[in-house]
């Protein structure tokens, strides 16, 4: 299609898995604040940029007054993306080997001093070589990757945004990044991508909700003075998605300086959210808790000290995450339940009470509010006995499965 006002803006890719940085680049490193020295073509990628940096400013300064405008626009726009395409595929390749490094940080160092070689060779114009780490970042990238899944594209914001990162970054963020529950980015991305994450987000133990790390990533390509807003499920507030999430980003000199942890979310989706507001660096403004003023934000969103909590040295009991039931089309109203009953009596013996914390802390006498339907290890024909919970689950369920690349349609 024709190349339009927009499209030396317009981007698209993997956000979370791509380069934010020049010094990942010039010190072949993800993590350059570990690396003191350079690497060996530095001035090389420094130079690309600058071009292309120079090319980015033109293009941005050119006022549209007819189709010829449009057409120069999109030729400054091929040439910026010329300039920088031989260091895109060399970040593509440092991405891809994070992801096969399974999470090794040994194997991953390997890897990277075996690639800066074949990097170094590239840049200085051998383009066998350059075909070799073209193929190599493509197969290293689809490792792992669940059926279904488009190819992944890292996106690096370095490289398509040069001129943003000459003045140190974003001036703000704005969006409602997806939400998936660490425990299941392993299955829906694939376990080397959720591995991969750990690596290229430094202080992420635990099983973090993925809305964590675009929270973190949004932080990272703030400017100083720069701040974000993101709307998220209330699961950010909580235990290994707070800790690496909003944690680490107020230990590293960020400051919340409006929130609300707890409120149904804007849409049909029967999810109770979460935003905040987040400024880099000291933030002297009025503060805002749940909509009202607040005299302190914490990292669980409340007014409340943040308090870490201590490990025990013995555990006092026994415990576990409980029942997962793989979602909400197995949970039924109690009016649901009733009319089930009524219908066939047999039909308790796969219907039970759905406990959960919000019935402790709502009801004295922990009177279930709702069912889950469980037809056990009974078989499909076994299963299908209970004809109206069976209905049910099949007409909720069944096609969300079957559109599932993680999920068993059985």
């Amino acid at each position: 299609r024709p190349f339009g006002f927009l499209d030396h803006n317009l981007r698209s890719g993997d956000s979370l898995l791509g380069l934010h940085k020049l010094e990942q680049l010039t010190k072949f490193s993800l993590h350059p604040e570990k690396k003191k020295t350079i690497s060996m073509f530095a001035s090389n990628i420094e130079a690309a940029v600058k071009d292309a940096l120079s090319l980015r400013k033109q293009l941005r300064e050119t006022p549209i007054r007819d189709i010829q405008d449009v057409k120069y626009m999109e030729l400054l726009d091929q040439q910026a993306r010329q300039k920088l395409e031989h260091i895109e595929h060399i970040a593509d390749a440092m991405i891809g080997e994070a992801l096969a490094s399974g999470g090794n940080q040994r194997t991953l160092e390997t890897t990277m001093e075996n690639l800066s070689t074949w990097a170094a060779a590239y840049i200085e114009g051998d383009s066998e070589t350059g075909r070799k780490i073209i193929a190599e970042a493509r197969k290293s990238l689809s490792i792992d990757l669940p059926a279904g899944k488009p190819p992944r594209k890292p996106f690096h914001w370095v490289l398509e945004f040069p001129e943003v990162f000459e003045h140190g970054g974003f001036d703000g963020f704005v969006g409602n990044p997806p939400f998936l529950g660490g425990k299941r980015i392993s299955s829906a991305l694939g376990v080397k991508y959720e591995r991969s994450l750990k690596i290229l987000f430094m202080d992420s133990k635990g099983a973090a909700d993925l809305c964590a790390y675009f929270y973190r990533k949004a932080f990272l390509l703030l400017r100083s003075k720069g701040a974000l807003g993101l709307i998220s499920t209330n699961s950010i507030t909580e235990g290994p998605t707070r800790r690496v999430g909003f944690g680490v980003i107020v230990d590293g000199g960020g400051n919340i300086y409006a929130g609300n942890h707890n409120f149904n979310w804007p849409g049909k989706a029967n999810v109770i959210a979460s935003y905040a507001c987040v400024f880099k660096g000291n933030y002297n403004g009025l503060l805002f808790l749940n909509n009202q003023p607040a005299d302190f934000i914490s990292t669980r969103l409340d007014d409340l000290p943040d308090l870490t909590p201590s490990k025990l040295k013995t555990p006092i009991c026994s415990f576990s995450d409980g029942k997962n039931i793989s979602g909400d089309g197995f949970r039924i109203e109690r009016w649901q339940y009733e009319r089930f009953v009524k219908e066939d009596k047999a039909n308790k013996n796969i219907i039970y009470p759905y406990l959960n914390s919000e019935i402790f802390n709502s009801t004295p006498s922990y009177s279930p509010i709702k069912w889950a339907i469980d037809f056990g290890n009974r078989n499909y024909d076994e299963a299908k006995k209970y004809k109206s919970p069976f209905q049910h689950v099949e007409q909720d369920r069944k096609s969300t499965r079957l559109n599932s690349s993680h999920e068993s349609p059985s």
